[in-house]
């Protein structure tokens, strides 16, 4: 397998290096370089797995989304003489073949923010399974919605990345639990230790004015007024 030169891997870590420090000093826009140079690569190779268009948009800002957190990007150091594009492309590939995994599991579920929660039981929000004979209006209002949940969870991310990840995770259909299993600090098997970080998780995610959801809320009614959509439209 032919290997990238070795004064391409350096300058590659060199970029790596310095855009990792920006982001973790606050300075998300450090990661517009890496963007510019690859996104039109990135788009090209997920439309040719994925098909759609709306597909293709929405994972790939979920991806944009991920790397922000400077985890990824961090942790590239040239590995087996692998350019960052091609290392970053391989983590690409495995959010597509996950993405792919949903819809052969045809489980497309859409959560509404706006649908009230049963503080008695464990509160899972209403799912609305996607309809394969959806009319031309109903696809039409489906893609914007989808680009208005993303363009929120964005400005979500940028004003709380924890708050983003939480929305993230429960319009995914994961239970409090599941979610403080996901969260690297949660000792998965101290039950106790799970339990805790998951009543920590629901107060913040619930919290009235300044919880998770209300904040979300804030934003997605901020671009729906921008959008002139109604709320009818998101459920």
């Amino acid at each position: 397998m032919k290997t990238d030169s070795i004064d391409s891997i350096q300058e590659d870590r060199e970029l790596a290096e310095k855009v990792c420090k920006e982001i973790r000093r606050g300075n998300r826009e450090a990661i517009v370089e890496i963007y510019q140079g690859f996104h039109p690569f990135f788009r090209r190779v997920v439309q040719k797995q994925m098909g759609s268009e709306g597909q293709t948009d929405d994972l790939l800002a979920d991806f944009w989304l991920e790397l922000l957190n400077g985890n990824a990007i961090c942790a590239y150091e040239g590995i087996n003489n692998a350019a960052l594009r091609t290392y970053l492309t391989k983590i690409l590939l495995l959010r597509i073949i996950d993405l792919q995994r949903k819809i052969g599991r045809q489980e497309k579920r859409f959560v509404s923010p706006f649908v009230q929660e049963d503080d008695g039981e464990e509160d899972y929000l209403s799912k609305v399974a996607a309809d394969s004979e959806s009319s031309p209006d109903d696809l039409m209002i489906q893609k914007q919605r989808s680009r208005i949940f993303q363009n929120a969870l964005l400005l979500l991310h940028e004003l709380s990345p924890p708050d983003a990840k939480y929305i993230r995770m429960r319009m995914e259909g994961l239970t409090y639990a599941e979610m403080a299993e996901q969260d690297s600090d949660t000792d998965k098997t101290d039950i106790q230790a799970v339990g805790r970080k998951a009543d920590a998780i629901k107060k913040q995610y619930t919290r009235k004015k300044t919880g998770s959801l209300a904040k979300f809320r804030i934003i997605l009614e901020n671009l729906m007024t921008e959008s002139r959509m109604e709320k009818k439209d998101l459920l």
